[in-house]
């Protein structure tokens, strides 16, 4: 497993490729969040860690910093936490080196539903499990990843940043020629 961005991505297909010998069809699974959540999120971690400027802020101050930093995109100075939401032009430097089959793009939203699970199971030419299996999992799985949060809020005292409508919507402007970006590469009708 790796983490590849829009950043990482070339240094990813590079590893990859040097361990393709020919003899092993590699399958690959991306799994996307919307990007408006998903930078929502990561400013939302870097308090909750207190890394660096973002330690104690406040919702309003968080609010400020991102639209702050959002006026920053005409000079290319995006930070990491809004630059990974761009997904389309990504996965379009990964499709130059591999065959679209071998990759399964996945909406992060979607790993709830058990059929999902089981299109990420078949990708893999794995054995397939019944839905009432897969389900089971993952009513357990999710009980425990609610107690992990809960657990991990309270220990550092914050409360998960609520960003502001303001936030929400430039992020969404700054989002919308990635998406249609990511669909163009997908072939897709729009997720989000």
């Amino acid at each position: 497993p790796s983490y590849g961005t829009i950043r990482n991505v070339d240094n990813l297909v590079k590893s990859l490729k040097s361990l393709d010998d020919g003899s092993v069809e590699f399958r690959f699974i991306a799994v996307i969040r919307e990007p408006v959540a998903r930078a929502i999120s990561a400013y939302g971690m870097k308090r909750k860690i207190a890394q660096g400027e973002y330690a104690g802020l406040s919702d309003s101050e968080m609010d400020e910093l991102m639209l702050q930093q959002l006026s920053f995109r005409s000079k290319g100075a995006l930070p990491r936490a809004i630059i990974d939401g761009e997904y389309g032009d990504a996965l379009a430097k990964f499709l130059e080196s591999f065959p679209k089959e071998q990759l399964l793009v996945v909406n992060s939203e979607k790993l709830s539903e058990a059929l999902t699970w089981r299109r990420i199971f078949q990708h893999l030419g794995l054995w397939v499990p019944e839905k009432s299996m897969i389900q089971e999992w993952l009513l357990e799985a999710n009980e425990k990843y609610q107690m992990i949060q809960k657990k991990k809020y309270s220990e550092a005292n914050v409360e998960y940043y609520n960003a502001s409508q303001d936030v929400r919507s430039e992020l969404t402007r700054h989002y919308e020629q990635h998406n249609e970006r990511l669909w163009e590469v997908l072939d897709s009708p729009k997720w989000w």
